[in-house]
């Protein structure tokens, strides 16, 4: 699908959905597909409120390789350093690691899996839903928070400074 059938078909889609006066005003039929990408991740809540787009979407319309640029798996396997955001979907697996004095944030969907690891003062935020999974360990002063928002989702392994929070009312 060329770039501006692509904006329009999200934009009709997010409208049916409910998307704000905001954000249909600022929506640019010209975004190229790395700044749809960008708009996805800012707009996350709604994207995971919604389930839009699906995943048959996301994966007809986007390269595995420009995901992964971007910090997005889609029924992907792939491994990921310091990365600022990332998303997993469908059924990914992941390992992620942060050192340094890096931070990120991660939304773990559907049947995903994540190994992460944070090192020396990095801090990292993970967002679980659905029946996802993740592993967490920390060394030296890294650390991790987990927020499961969902009964089914599993912290599998958690050693160090990981901290896991229940919000199960969280895009209610």
């Amino acid at each position: 699908m060329d770039v501006r059938n692509l904006n329009k078909t999200l934009r009709d889609e997010a409208i049916a959905f409910g998307l704000c006066e905001g954000w249909q005003r600022m929506w640019k039929n010209g975004w190229d597909r790395t700044e749809l990408i960008q708009k996805f991740k800012e707009g996350i809540d709604f994207c995971i409120q919604h389930n839009y787009p699906s995943n048959s979407f996301i994966k007809r319309n986007f390269s595995h390789d420009l995901l992964r640029e971007n910090g997005i798996l889609v029924d992907d396997a792939y491994s990921f350093l310091n990365v600022r955001m990332c998303v997993f979907q469908g059924d990914s697996e992941s390992i992620v690691r942060y050192n340094g004095w890096n931070a990120g944030t991660i939304y773990v969907r559907q049947n995903s899996h994540a190994i992460l690891t944070a090192k020396n003062m990095s801090f990292v935020i993970v967002h679980l839903f659905d029946c996802a999974e993740v592993e967490c360990s920390t060394q030296d002063k890294g650390s991790i928070v987990v927020l499961r928002h969902g009964e089914q989702t599993k912290v599998l392994k958690q050693i160090g400074n990981v901290k896991v929070k229940d919000e199960l009312d969280y895009l209610k």
